[in-house]
């Protein structure tokens, strides 16, 4: 066996290379396996890794650059050498790189200094440098301050399989790299900053979600992470937790202004084929936006509900925040009550179904209680409005006046029921004019499978004592009637 050997010297990175005959004999330097010495006397060249660290100082061929030594403890850059003296122009380039067949590689990641405050760039080259390769990234490297502050940057690339040799060209001066290697996980594009769990909104969620995930615990998991890349450097830290906590401050006042609404005590009269609700909304209310009731089953887009709405109003019309909308008389049957932002085709708020059945038992009900009598009237009660039933009873409506020497009032408000003084409901309230049109001088309240049984004392409070009539033939208690049937034993 006959042994030849040789040396390398490359800025001050000294290869021993040797030969055996008939044996091949390794090429490697301080990082890696670099090629093969046939027993020819040849260097073969292996495959690289491209999913492992390529380190920089690697390369195969070069033009203008030189290697440096970063065992200075101040410098980041990873253990060995790094390229640099870099000119505009220069390149360096890595054959046999293996991507593999079985999953394509679609991002590119490098470590790299710019001490110099403007940007520059690294195109990469597949199989061929800058007259016959093909241009498959330009990566921007930003000034990182100093020469030995590496960070990392990366981009999204092409699908690339099988085995290729890898050109980087130093298109301006003055940048370092250390080392680079490729990825199977490609940088996801951003559906909407600062939605990290990726649920297609912004909110107060997604900042505490970024909390925890800086402090690694094990349930945050962030749906996209290019959403909380504030600063679009690639990297998600304590930076960005500050920008998007600012951003969230920001749009606080923007979202208070956004228009919502909501609906409570929706309450149905049967027998009137009404519906009434209290209504609240927030933010600036549109000048189109509607609120009206369509047949159960109508498709929720606002132009098929346009074409069949039964009856609706503008909600800019709404008073003191209680509607009342009347279907036809003697209506029945299934419907929903739908709001939508705008009368051309806008976006549905709110949809809730509820059905009109009128009790074949109500259709005729009779007086149960009142305390109504023919003299001149007076408002604010002193004494309180009670009454008793004989039998057990369904009650149909409550109803309490309102002349107010003749003014009647504005708007409705609400009734109460209290069984020995335990509250059974209370409930909204429709008005009807009283003797020479006073308006809303009756309210009309309807509550639903209310049954009252005697032995009992029941009392009705009204919501605006200083409207609500009583006189002496009252007991000078407010005035109020209550109609319902009652059940017989058989039922």
């Amino acid at each position: 066996m006959t042994m030849k050997a040789y040396y390398k010297f490359t800025s001050g990175l000294l290869t021993i290379c040797m030969t055996l005959t008939n044996f091949p004999t390794i090429w490697t330097n301080a990082q890696e396996t670099i090629g093969i010495i046939t027993s020819a006397g040849e260097q073969a060249q292996i495959e690289r890794n491209a999913y492992q660290r390529i380190q920089a100082e690697s390369y195969d061929s070069e033009e203008g650059v030189q290697t440096a030594d970063t065992s200075n403890p101040d410098a980041s850059a990873s253990d060995g050498g790094v390229v640099g003296w870099t000119d505009a122009g220069d390149y360096t380039a890595y054959m046999n790189v293996n991507f593999e067949e079985s999953s394509p590689a679609n991002r590119i990641i490098l470590q790299a200094s710019n001490p110099n405050s403007t940007e520059k760039h690294i195109l990469v080259y597949l199989d061929g440098n800058q007259e016959n390769g093909t241009l498959i990234s330009e990566i921007t490297i930003s000034g990182t301050s100093y020469w030995n502050n590496y960070q990392i940057f990366m981009q999204n690339i092409p699908d690339i399989t099988g085995v290729h040799d890898i050109y980087l060209y130093y298109e301006e001066g003055g940048i370092n790299l250390d080392y680079f290697y490729f990825s199977r996980d490609a940088i996801p594009e951003v559906t909407l900053m600062g939605d990290a769990d990726n649920d297609g909104q912004f909110s107060l969620v997604d900042i505490v979600l970024l909390q925890k995930w800086l402090l690694n615990k094990s349930d945050a998991h962030l749906g996209n992470w290019k959403n909380v890349d504030f600063n679009q450097d690639n990297k998600i830290n304590i930076f960005d937790f500050c920008l998007i906590k600012s951003e969230l401050l920001k749009q606080i006042p923007e979202q208070m202004n956004m228009f919502r609404v909501a609906v409570n005590n929706l309450s149905v009269d049967a027998e009137n084929a009404s519906v009434s609700f209290a209504i609240q909304t927030q933010g600036e209310i549109p000048s189109s936006a509607w609120v009206g009731i369509v047949p159960a089953g109508t498709a929720h887009d606002e132009y098929s509900a346009d074409k069949v709405d039964i009856v609706y109003q503008y909600i800019k019309n709404i008073s003191d925040n209680y509607c009342t909308l009347n279907l036809p008389s003697g209506s029945e049957g299934e419907y929903e009550l739908r709001i939508y932002d705008n009368d051309t085709g806008g976006a549905e708020l709110y949809s809730e179904a509820f059905t009109v059945k009128r009790d074949a038992q109500m259709q005729n009900p009779e007086v149960i209680a009142s305390n109504f009598n023919g003299y001149v009237v007076n408002n604010l009660p002193t004494s309180e409005s009670t009454f008793t039933v004989d039998n057990t009873c369904k009650i149909y409506s409550l109803m309490t006046y309102h002349w107010n020497y003749a003014q009647g009032t504005q708007e409705t408000g609400t009734i109460s029921l209290l069984e020995d003084n335990r509250l059974l409901g209370t409930w909204n309230t429709s008005g009807t004019e009283g003797m020479y049109s006073t308006p809303n001088a009756c309210w009309w309240a309807y509550p639903e499978a209310l049954t009252l049984t005697s032995g009992h004392v029941y009392t009705i409070v009204d919501s605006d004592p200083e409207t609500w009539s009583q006189n002496g033939g009252s007991g000078y208690a407010g005035f109020f009637e209550i109609q319902g049937n009652y059940i017989s034993s058989a039922e």
